[in-house]
């Protein structure tokens, strides 16, 4: 199989799985440096043998895991990457699921001109406006309620949210580099 083959097949279906792979950290980075440049996640300690591998382990008696909740791989960064290539070395007889979401199909299906009250928020213009988290302590905060603590506590200014919304929300929707 062709690189060419995989990068046709992965923009056609969006994942791709290889099973019964046996890989070492440096296998996989190298696998994944095919696909474009390697970013080197900044909140997690990597492999020794790798600065791009990163593990992530759920141990059956923990309470927490890492990435459990819905999300998309460092979309806080300008320019994240256009995909993220998991290894899994170890995985439970059930449960361990990893799900997988269509967001081409679904800005696809989106009416642009509509605003949309989701459970988590309110879409409005193009722009993410009180998507709500919960961190692993349940307390919950949304980015408008979050920079308005940075704002007000930690840098003692103003914070007048209805007129930041519009110059500091960060775009619902971005292009990834290489991809559109």
């Amino acid at each position: 199989m062709t690189l060419e083959t995989i990068q046709s097949a992965w923009w056609e279906l969006g994942v791709l799985a290889f099973p019964d792979q046996d890989l070492s950290p440096e296998q996989q980075a190298a696998f994944s440096a095919q696909f474009g440049a390697l970013d080197v996640y900044p909140f997690m300690t990597p492999v020794q043998s790798h600065p791009n591998v990163i593990p992530i382990i759920k141990e059956p008696d923990a309470k927490l895991n890492f990435g459990g909740g819905w999300h998309t791989d460092t979309s806080y960064l300008e320019k994240p990457p256009k995909a993220t290539v998991l290894y899994a070395v170890e995985t439970p007889p059930e449960g361990g699921d990893t799900l997988f979401a269509d967001a081409r199909a679904a800005f696809d299906a989106l009416r642009i001109a509509e605003m949309v009250l989701t459970p988590r928020g309110l879409i409005w213009g193009l722009k993410q406006v009180g998507m709500q988290r919960t961190n692993r302590y349940g307390k919950t905060w949304t980015p408008i309620n979050l920079l308005a603590n940075i704002a007000t506590q930690h840098l003692g200014l103003k914070w007048d949210p209805c007129h930041s919304i519009a110059k500091n929300t960060p775009p619902l929707f971005a292009n990834h580099p290489g991809l559109f």
